[in-house]
């Protein structure tokens, strides 16, 4: 046996205490978010040091009182101890065990002290209660013994050389019989507590061990699942300085898989900062949103495009946040970017499809209803707006397949798209009906669009198709119309040309009157087409709507309907007319009439008919009406009827020359003619030749 005195050894079981203590610290300077525990070993060694330090110091206090308490504080610490290792393994802890042994530990403790004041019994009381403690604890380690690992092992190791400790110490007493000694002068004893000092001593460095081993093997773990998710993320995780080209100090590989370039060649801007990935028109927005959430200390999250090594362009979706030091500066930035391309693309043919027409990619009739309730405002007046119609579409699908029906749609929203400025609205509202909607557009800049359309049209040529357009518009320049009522006017005034166009089904009712009339009177088929022409001639040189003048070009071709009730022997007569024939001729006007008042979209032409043969003068027929009572209209195809009955061929006379017919015109205008409607005709059409008769 080593010659030690005991007040050296529990010298040293202090120093080793002191050395635990500060050991169990370090440990819960690092794990006390973790470890509740070491609390516990805490208390374990300032009992251990307060007990240690009453027996050095016994001489200065009363060495009996002293002696009592220091062995209460050591059995304190032996229970602190148990309580810390049952904690740290999360097991119960037998409160009320431990709480009745101290208990009863203390009461022996002082029946014997005062009855013999023999040493050894405070010893054996001390050890062997240390005894029941540890082998409490030893039994709850000794249940998951099996299911220990190498790193816990040592713990249950220490214990048991614990327990052996207080169990030599007893035998020693006995074995030794040096029980009429002080319980300071046994050098065996004082061996015990030196080795009891070691073992503590060794529990600690046995408990930081395994914490550390623990914690270093869930961050190992932790990291492992970490780099196993990243790497499975459908991105990069990075992280970089706060300055202008975002400068890199950690990619993660998958940098390559969205960008293209390789990692080494981004890092430190080697060949290539990040800002120079981001395109341009992003790099501004992302600074500042960046800089925005650094100063509120949160979060940046946002979305930009980036150009690829091979030069495409994707969208990236990016979140991160500012590390900052304890003084509050930034160390650096961290966060995860990830392509969002398919997405974005996915969002954008979304949003595309939900405002656009899927067959001609026009705006659709969604978008245009939402966007009209948005111009309705002062400062867009005049708002015109233009409807358009493809004349025929149904005839074409039946006839050559709706593909071809198609083929023509598409054509006609690329031809109105065409002639459209920037801030002009177009968009299909279904079928074949298309909206123009005109922002501080007058009437007569809205004429000016048609005539436009119609010209592109005319260049278009012509085809088995036959494109053909029935237009008309509106103008909205109150707040007091509705923009409803805007659009329903445009509407009806579509619906109105329509209907003057050849290519409308109402129209082919009126055709086969026409083609019943030119089998009595071939005469009548050609003179009918050139009043139709002049008629349209002259109504567009004298500054009328292409709206009106589809209607008096119309006119024009039915004004002698009526003649289908006369006799086929009266109208090709190769004589002058006798009164009684004459004045059936003169009944054509009202016929015509009654004829186009059975198909209601000609209703509004029937007027025009009705007074084509009336005079300025009031002795022209059917009644005798004159000046301003006659329709404008009517007053254009007395004109255009007059010239081409002059200038053509009749079986019962010559036709005059154009001079001689010019001549006619002049002399008749203010009594037969309007005056003005005859100084254009001459200046604009007979002058110029402009017009052949057939």
């Amino acid at each position: 046996m080593i010659d030690l005195n005991m007040q050296t050894a529990l010298f040293i079981f202090e120093l080793l205490s002191i050395a635990s203590a500060i050991l169990v610290l370090l440990i819960y300077k690092k794990y006390h978010n973790t470890v509740s525990s070491i609390f516990n070993f805490t208390y374990f060694y300032f009992f251990s040091i307060i007990g240690t330090t009453l027996i050095l110091f016994r001489d200065i206090v009363n060495s009996f009182f002293s002696v009592i308490v220091a062995n209460i504080f050591l059995i304190l610490a032996i229970y602190a101890l148990s309580f810390a290792i049952h904690k740290f393994n999360k097991h119960k802890v037998h409160l009320r065990l431990y709480i009745v042994s101290i208990l009863f530990f203390i009461a022996l403790f002082l029946y014997y002290t005062y009855i013999d004041a023999e040493v050894i019994a405070r010893i054996v009381i001390y050890s062997t209660f240390s005894i029941l403690i540890l082998i409490d604890i030893l039994r709850s380690e000794q249940k998951i013994y099996k299911q220990m690992s190498s790193r816990d092992e040592i713990m249950f190791i220490v214990l048991l050389v614990i327990l052996l400790t207080h169990v030599f110490r007893i035998i020693n007493l006995f074995v030794t019989n040096e029980n009429h000694l002080s319980f300071f002068e046994f050098d065996n004893d004082a061996s015990s507590v030196l080795f009891l000092a070691i073992a503590n001593f060794m529990i600690s460095a046995g408990i930081f061990s395994k914490i550390s081993i623990f914690f270093n093997n869930e961050i190992a773990e932790s990291n492992r699942i970490n780099s196993s998710l990243i790497s499975n993320l459908p991105g990069f995780a990075y992280r970089c300085k706060n300055d202008e080209q975002w400068t890199m100090e950690l990619l993660t590989e998958r940098f390559v898989e969205v960008t293209g370039y390789d990692i080494k060649d981004c890092i430190g801007n080697k060949l290539i900062s990040y800002n120079d990935i981001i395109l341009p028109e992003f790099r501004k927005e992302v600074h500042e949103a960046w800089q925005k959430s650094i100063h509120q200390k949160g979060k940046y999250i946002g979305e930009y495009k980036i150009k690829q090594k091979n030069g495409t362009e994707i969208w990236v979706w990016e979140q991160g946040f500012a590390l900052f030091d304890s003084n509050g500066n930034i160390e650096a930035l961290e966060g995860f970017i990830t392509s969002i391309n398919t997405r974005k693309n996915l969002e954008n043919n979304l949003q595309f499809m939900s405002y656009h027409d899927g067959m001609t990619g026009i705006y659709n009739r969604r978008f245009i209803e939402e966007e009209l309730l948005r111009l309705n405002t002062q400062r867009n007046f005049p708002l015109t707006l233009i409807m358009a119609d493809i004349n025929g579409l149904k005839l074409i699908n039946d006839t050559f397949g709706h593909a071809k029906g198609d083929e023509l749609i598409i054509e006609t929203a690329m031809l109105l798209k065409s002639v459209l400025r920037v801030d002009e609205l177009l968009g299909r509202l279904g079928g074949d009906e298309f909206l123009i909607a005109l922002p501080r557009t007058s009437p007569e800049e809205a004429e000016i669009i048609v005539k436009r359309i119609n010209q592109v049209i005319d260049k278009r040529g012509k085809d088995v198709l036959g494109l053909s357009l029935s237009i008309g518009y509106a103008t909205k320049d109150t707040m007091a119309a509705s923009i409803n009522s805007i659009l329903k006017l445009a509407e009806d005034r579509m619906y109105a040309s329509k209907t003057y166009n050849r290519s409308s089904s109402s129209r082919k009712v009126i055709d086969a009157v026409i083609a019943t009339l030119y089998e009595k009177d071939e005469y009548s088929e050609a003179h009918s087409y050139n009043v139709s022409m002049y008629s349209k001639e002259l109504a567009f040189h004298a500054g009328f709507s292409i709206e009106d003048v589809n209607k008096i070009e119309t006119a024009g071709l039915l004004h002698d309907i009526g003649k289908i009730i006369i006799s086929k022997r009266i109208l090709t007569v190769s004589k002058k007319l006798t009164e009684a024939e004459y004045g059936e001729i003169k009944k054509h006007p009202e016929i015509g009439v009654r004829i186009l008042m059975s198909v209601p979209e000609f209703k509004e032409l029937s007027n025009i008919i009705l007074c084509h043969h009336e005079r300025i003068d009031g002795l022209g027929y059917p009644r005798g009406i004159e000046g301003d009572q006659i329709p404008i209209e009517a007053k254009i195809i007395a004109i255009a009827d007059a010239w081409d009955a002059m200038i053509g061929t009749r079986v019962y006379r010559t036709p005059l020359t154009v001079e001689a017919a010019i001549q006619e015109l002049l002399k008749n205008k203010g009594t037969q003619f309007d005056s003005k409607l005859v100084d254009i005709f001459v200046e604009k059409i007979a002058n110029n030749k402009l017009l052949v008769s057939k």
